[in-house]
């Protein structure tokens, strides 16, 4: 008799590796903080829980609640390492070690390992005076959610960092006993500091590419990174920043699954009992998500239709959304980096008149 697959999510927005799993042949269970309307399609979700809050180790505690099942905690459980071990239930945690998401942190130990590589933006744990070029980023959050201008408060659990632009990728790194790969590039799509989707893959200069590649390789083994991490990075030319180090499933990793069919908890397992198997070529043309954030408050209708369509993060029927919040999310292909965005922001039209009116 088959043996049936089985894995259980954790995190703030765990729909997309809901469904790869799902596509894959595994049955789901999940806790998830926005539990649109779409995620019960993939899998058993917890009892809606009204988002992450303040407190993620607060919300990591209902991941008690799921079956006892081998479980991934997801975003942001870099911001409270502890709660992976605490709340694991003692069943299997495919995740990297609780002392790798707290080195990816450790703003001193990242820059050790960058080693010239790549650098990072400077960082200070004092209040500003307001002065421009820097920002206020918070310690426990995720998809750039509280990131501001620096008005000259610091509030506790923030901390300020020197503001870095030009081009935003995610890169997705896989880590196991034979070493550690660069698997893809995905070019950031930004909402304001809000994450708002990206294309894969990124185009990227050669020299970047190598020192992200390098990077990731000298930082691995120190870190004791395994399995699927990510890290965030501001490209000028041959120049290449880090802004973060994301030690489990990325938002990427959800576009280089799909643009190579990989089934990603699988090979996660991979780095456990060793049956580690990726093969990732060329990909066949660009893949895009976009998040659409809301531009009044508005009462959203029709979640079927928006499905059958190919969107995703769907609300419920009915769900008051307020201006600056996310709808949903949106996907597209296309022969060019150019032509895939293009079709994202038609398509967004489209929603916004439904939503708004002409």
């Amino acid at each position: 008799m088959r043996r049936m697959k089985r894995i259980a999510f954790a995190g703030r927005h765990v729909r997309p590796f809901m469904e790869n799993a799902c596509y894959h042949g595994y049955e789901v269970a999940a806790l998830d903080g926005f539990n649109d309307w779409d995620a019960a399609r993939f899998g058993l979700l917890l009892q809606p829980f009204g988002g992450m809050g303040q407190n993620p180790e607060g919300f990591f505690s209902r991941a008690e609640a799921l079956p006892g099942w081998p479980l991934i905690f997801c975003s942001p459980v870099e911001s409270c390492p502890q709660a992976m071990q605490k709340f694991s239930g003692g069943r299997q945690a495919l995740n990297a070690s609780a002392s790798a998401m707290a080195s990816s942190r450790d703003f001193a130990f990242l820059s050790h390992v960058a080693g010239g590589l790549v650098l990072l933006p400077e960082v200070s744990a004092g209040p500003g005076n307001g002065e421009p070029g820097w920002i206020v980023k918070q310690t426990a959050s995720a998809g750039g959610m509280g990131i501001r201008m620096d008005g000259g408060i610091l509030n506790p659990g923030e901390f300020r960092q020197k503001l870095v632009t030009g081009l935003s990728v995610g890169a997705v790194f896989y880590s196991c006993a034979t070493g550690t790969r660069l698997c893809g590039l995905t070019r950031h799509i930004n909402h304001g500091f809000l994450f708002a989707g990206g294309i894969y893959p990124a185009d990227i200069g050669q020299k970047a590419h190598d020192a992200i590649r390098r990077f990731a390789q000298k930082l691995a083994p120190e870190a004791g990174m395994r399995g699927w991490w990510g890290a965030d990075f501001i490209i000028n030319g041959d120049t290449v920043h880090l802004l973060e180090v994301n030690p489990r499933f990325t938002a990427s990793l959800e576009l280089l699954a799909l643009a190579h069919e990989i089934d990603i908890v699988g090979v996660q397992a991979g780095m456990v009992d060793g049956t580690y198997h990726l093969e990732i070529g060329k990909a066949g043309g660009y893949f895009g998500r976009m998040v659409v954030y809301a531009a009044h408050d508005c009462v959203f209708a029709g979640p079927e239709k928006w499905f059958d369509a190919g969107a995703r993060d769907i609300p419920h029927h009915g769900a008051a959304i307020k201006n600056g919040e996310p709808v949903l999310s949106l996907y597209a292909t296309g022969g060019t980096q150019g032509e895939c965005m293009e079709k994202l922001r038609a398509m967004e039209n489209g929603l916004n008149k439904e939503l708004y009116g002409p």
